[in-house]
């Protein structure tokens, strides 16, 4: 059913002249064993996105994680919150593990720091609460980069955007689906030349600088407000930084110029810092860098999520990561 409902909507919004990304699919939380068996039993397009859900660390294992992303899936690693100093060894030494065999595979799989299932579009961390329903995100930093450059105000262009966001969601709530559960995770993430680091540039704050972490609260409460305005909001509804899908990012660790840690800095202030961050391979440095993401999580208690990438490689090191294309190795 969820396959037919995803194909409906991508025809119906082509033909109303918008762009479909991607189509996903998130499955509740289910048992170990019934994951098993519905591994060989899905059947979707591999042009499908397909999140299992959330897999309690004590649940998880290397044949198991290996099986789900070797077949394209996605997963998110629940618990580390119970025993951190235990857990994020056996996380680490897990990522590490899978990431030997296709580095690729690494970024199918998510550290989640929260305690209840997050339902949003945004993989890997993704799990449905078990009733259908139809969620959607915007890939729209460009958007935001243009309105902010022609009105030279954050207050204009929240209200542009209400006004672009309104008028999206009425076009969708009458493409005629019936009364399925409705969402919108209002997070600005990137895809590489569509950069949120060039948006928050366009601020006056540069990357690496002393002012970026305030460019992202300036955008982060942005996001916010138009939640807070418009409704439907589900997910994480903040600025998101992942290291290997902003080309900024990207270039800017091929020089150097920023480290894992300070992605981690930026995770204070939006929500997804730690994430698609290429390091080099090192057990022990992973663990602790997943203590520190703990650590942050702690204090500013909302959901976050981490993706690492551990590699055979030195920083500044280019590393061939699939469909990501080239990235640069950061240090720690």
């Amino acid at each position: 059913m969820a396959q037919g409902i995803l194909l409906l909507v991508e025809k119906k919004l082509k033909e109303l002249g918008y762009d479909v990304f991607t189509t996903r699919i998130s499955l509740p939380r289910l048992p170990v064993l019934l994951i098993k068996r519905l591994l060989d039993r899905i059947d979707i397009p591999s042009s499908i996105l397909l999140s299992v859900g959330g897999i309690d660390i004590t649940h998880i294992d290397y044949d198991l994680a290996l099986d789900i992303v070797s077949r394209g899936y996605y997963f998110s690693i629940y618990g580390i919150s119970r025993n951190p100093q235990e857990y994020s060894y056996t996380i680490s030494r897990l990522i590490h593990k899978i990431a030997e065999e296709k580095p690729i595979y690494a970024t199918q799989i998510s550290i989640s720091y929260h305690h209840t299932p997050l339902e949003t579009p945004y993989f890997p961390d993704s799990t449905s609460s078990g009733e259908l329903g139809i969620g959607f995100s915007f890939l729209y930093p460009n958007i935001v980069k243009n309105i902010l450059e022609e009105t030279e105000s954050l207050t204009y262009t929240v209200e542009k955007l209400e006004n672009i966001f309104r008028k999206t969601i009425n076009d969708i709530r009458h493409l005629g689906l019936g009364k399925y559960r409705f969402g919108i995770d209002y997070s600005i993430s990137p895809w590489m030349e569509k950069s949120v680091v060039a948006l928050i540039e366009a601020l006056g704050y540069e990357l690496g600088k002393p002012g970026f972490n305030y460019g992202v609260y300036l955008i982060n409460n942005m996001i916010q407000e138009l939640a807070k305005r418009i409704g439907y909001a589900i997910g994480y509804n903040e600025v998101m930084l992942p290291y290997a899908e902003d080309a900024l990012l990207i270039d800017a660790g091929k020089y150097q110029k920023i480290r894992a840690r300070d992605l981690l800095l930026y995770t204070s202030t939006c929500v997804v810092g730690p994430d698609m961050i290429v390091v080099p391979a090192e057990q022990n440095h992973l663990r602790q860098f997943l203590l520190d993401t703990y650590s942050v999580w702690r204090l500013k208690q909302k959901p976050l999520s981490a993706r690492i990438i551990p590699v055979d490689g030195l920083p500044g090191d280019k590393i061939d990561l699939g469909k990501f294309g080239n990235v640069y190795v950061l240090s720690y």
